[in-house]
């Protein structure tokens, strides 16, 4: 949908003008200011080297209030350009810089009259105005007639900017003695006045033509009835400033702005020698093309895409984006020539002589929204716009992806399997050892969450004995979702290293030793064999339950998650989950067969040691921290790298962490 251009083409801030309450005003310092020397300087916001401006922020002393100070060069005055001038007298003084042969550098310092600098004082300043002038990234959007009228009208017609100050032109009430040239015809005529960036100098001649009519937004509101009024402000502007100020028709730019600063339409007049702001090929439109595209076809505006840019804090930015979605697919051999098209409800992908159709049954697709393309050997991206269906999709909820086959994880509730009826043998997963005699329960409870206090479970204290782990007796179970506490006088056949159980015969890592008399074993590490009957967990599935559980209570959609295992008396293992939406929608490609599955976006990073980044995330209040067996860490990570595979390893990564999904919903 977008890409980002320099800060210096952006446009304008939207110009916003409101009626100036008294109360506003009355710490102001404009009816007394005649020099800068009472502002005390906080911040520089912008300086614009190509500009040659500034943006200054601070406050004046003994006012209240804060303000903002613009400060622009301006250009030179042909008029002062002349023998006479004081540029050419003792008046004004030479520092040599360096000279080389026929060469020399200097710095010229002309008399204070030669040497204007432009000021624009906003005080009180709010942080509205701070935004406006700072610095800022724009995007370059393509807008086509579907997103215009699905997307940024409606946006436009919530949002718009106060227009009173223009209607009071219009009607007289101010800035009368401003006016250049006026046609009152209500239909077809307009004033023309100066724009407030002129500075008064021909060489920079920057004017405005505000038309009568109220109904005419931008260029999208554009059509052949409109061509009378086009064709009167384009030949008695060209008129009235060679009357005014000697320049015809062949030294004007004369054009539109798209988006503009205010809707309500108006061309921009400029001296073609000056560059003016806003003249760059994204923005501006050439009143003679607009002329000349309606009288091809009456409702051009109404058919075409018009490219704009806008800034990233810009609310039209952020609705765009949540009416969009990114389509990523992955090529199994390189094609010379790939073409796509979209329609309601499917998009077409040929690759040289073959063809495929994607059907999108919860996307209704903005036909011609076709965005971003980027084509390679490997894989194909791109982005369109959409209507919503449903309400998580047409937003940065929704993704589409061709990938390997897979089926989504079931993350049910698990319901305890262990009943104090049954006589178990506790044996080793991998090599079925068993690791006690039968036993029959006499208590299987369930054990508080991982975070809660053991003392909880008491209704009365324990003097000064702190309750760490709750200690089963030998015919005791307790249990969680995952894993189980048994008394350590129950299991056997094991080896115990610095607190590590690992299997005596196969050496497969079991679990862990809590205190003297507990151990801790993972459901998906030991069998509960009854008779015929085995009863284990999946590794990957005890993942995506626990972290299920655990986002299941977090408020907001990105979150962090810091799993740890103690695999061995040496090594410790960390993934670092970094959830970007904890609930996404996606379209997972299978030989044809579409599934729409939910998932959780995320970053993850794997470390096997307490590195710097891992000590962040340990003092890190909001990172969620939870211990997790051997194979949970070993199946995790073979999930992640997995679909982290899908994506181009040019989005594969970022800032060290790898990006993928996890299928942890049913």
């Amino acid at each position: 949908m977008a890409t980002l251009t320099q800060e210096a083409d952006c446009p304008p801030p939207k110009k916003q003008k409101f009626e100036e309450k008294p109360e506003t005003c009355k710490n102001g310092i404009h009816e007394s200011l005649v020099d800068l020397s009472s502002f005390q300087l906080e911040k520089v916001l912008h300086n614009n080297t190509n500009r040659k401006t500034v943006c200054l922020k601070g406050k004046f002393a003994s006012k209240h209030g804060e303000a903002l100070v613009l400060l622009e060069k301006t250009a030179f005055a042909e008029e002062n350009l002349k023998q006479d001038s004081d540029y050419f007298t003792k008046s004004s003084a030479l520092e040599k810089v360096f000279h080389n042969d026929i060469y020399g550098n200097y710095n010229y310092f002309p008399k204070v009259n030669l040497n204007t600098i432009k000021a624009t004082i906003i005080h009180p300043a709010t942080e509205q105005h701070f935004l406006k002038y700072s610095p800022q990234k724009c995007r370059v959007v393509d807008e086509t007639p579907e997103v215009y009228e699905k997307i940024v009208l409606p946006h436009l017609s919530s949002e718009q900017f106060n227009l009173k100050w223009l209607y009071n032109i219009l009607e007289h009430k101010s800035e009368v003695e401003r006016i250049i040239f006026e046609d009152p015809d209500v239909e077809n005529g307009f004033i023309l006045l100066p724009d407030l960036k002129w500075n008064g100098e021909v060489d920079t001649l920057y004017l405005l033509g505000i038309v009568h009519k109220r109904d005419i937004k931008s260029l999208r509101d554009l059509t052949e009835k409109h061509l009378p009024l086009l064709k009167n402000i384009q030949k008695k502007g060209i008129e009235s400033i060679k009357s005014k100020y000697g320049l015809d028709g062949s030294q004007l730019r004369i054009y539109l702005h798209y988006q503009p600063s205010f809707y309500h339409l108006h061309v921009h007049f400029t001296y073609i020698q000056h560059e003016a702001p806003g003249i760059l090929a994204e923005r501006a439109h050439l009143l003679s093309n607009v002329i000349s595209n309606i009288e091809l076809l009456p409702n051009y505006y109404q058919k075409i895409t018009l490219p704009f840019v806008v800034r990233e804090n810009d609310g039209l930015f952020k609705k765009l984006q949540e009416n969009s979605v990114n389509v990523l697919i992955n090529l199994f051999s390189g094609s010379e020539n790939v073409e796509i098209t979209l329609s309601e409800d499917s998009f077409q992908i040929i690759a040289d002589t073959q063809t495929e159709t994607i059907c999108c049954k919860n996307l209704k697709i903005v036909a011609n929204s076709l965005s971003s393309v980027v084509i390679t050997e490997s894989y194909v991206s791109f982005r369109f716009a959409t209507v919503n269906n449903l309400d998580d999709w047409g937003s940065f909820k929704a993704e589409l992806l061709r990938t390997l086959q897979s089926t989504p994880k079931t993350s049910a509730t698990r319901a305890a399997f262990l009943t104090k009826s049954e006589i178990y043998n506790i044996q080793c997963k991998n090599c079925l050892q068993n690791l006690s005699d039968r036993v029959q329960f006499e208590r299987i409870l369930p054990l508080p969450s991982e975070n809660s206090e053991p003392n909880d479970w008491f209704c009365h204290g324990h003097c000064e004995n702190k309750v760490s782990v709750l200690s089963p007796k030998e015919l005791d179970v307790f249990y969680t979702t995952c894993y189980c506490h048994l008394n350590k006088k129950v299991v056997g056949n094991f080896v115990e290293s610095d607190k590590l159980l690992v299997c005596k015969r196969c050496f497969s890592w079991l679990g862990q030793l809590k205190s003297a008399e507990v151990v801790k074993f993972w459901f998906n590490t030991v069998v509960f064999k009854d008779g015929d009957k085995s009863h284990f967990t999946s590794p990957l599935d005890d993942v995506f339950i626990l972290l299920e559980e655990m986002l299941s209570s977090v408020l907001f959609n990105s979150t962090k998650v810091m799993l740890c295992c103690q695999s061995s008396t040496k090594q410790k293992d960390f993934i670092l989950l970094w959830v970007l939406e904890k609930q996404l929608r996606v379209q997972i490609c299978d030989v044809g067969d579409i599934k729409d599955c939910k998932v959780a976006k995320v970053l993850f990073r794997y470390e096997s040691d307490c590195s710097e980044v891992v000590k962040k995330w340990e003092d890190d209040a909001s990172v969620a921290s939870v211990d997790v067996s051997k194979p949970m860490v070993v199946d995790l990570l073979k999930h992640l790298y997995k679909f982290n595979k899908i994506f181009p390893k040019v989005f594969s990564e970022s800032n060290n962490f790898y990006i993928s999904y996890l299928m942890m919903y049913e």
